[in-house]
């Protein structure tokens, strides 16, 4: 005789808010990373030259908040897989998650935008 084991009510959120967290504090370290990017563009307007260089936080910030949204992606997938249904919980982690990497990589991407020289900032 087999004894079925039965999982708690609410056990089943606990993995979801850790992947939840992830993926936020990618978030999070994007915009920060974003914040670093704006302050490089108004220094470079406000000292009118454009070789001011992105300071090496901007890339930190910017790369560690897509990494951390990759892997909270890759845990959410791996998750999804040993799944045998998929609860609505799931498809809205799924989506949260892919959410997340898609802005974490545009900031990425405009990150490496302001960071090239400008030839002129001020015209005039």
């Amino acid at each position: 005789m087999s004894v079925m084991h039965r999982a708690r009510p609410g056990a089943h959120w606990k993995p979801a808010a850790a992947i939840v967290m992830q993926a936020v504090a990618g978030v999070v370290l994007a915009v920060l990373a974003t914040g670093v990017s704006q302050d490089l563009v108004r220094d470079r307007a406000r000292a009118c030259d454009g070789g001011l260089r992105m300071p090496a936080t901007g890339f930190w910030l910017g790369w560690l908040g897509a990494g951390l949204t990759v892997s909270a992606l890759l845990v959410a997938t791996l998750r999804l897989r040993h799944r045998d249904r998929w609860s609505a919980l799931d498809y809205a982690l799924a989506m949260l998650t892919v959410l997340a990497l898609c802005f974490a990589g545009f900031v990425l991407y405009t990150i490496y935008q302001d960071a090239r020289p400008l030839r002129s900032v001020c015209f005039g």
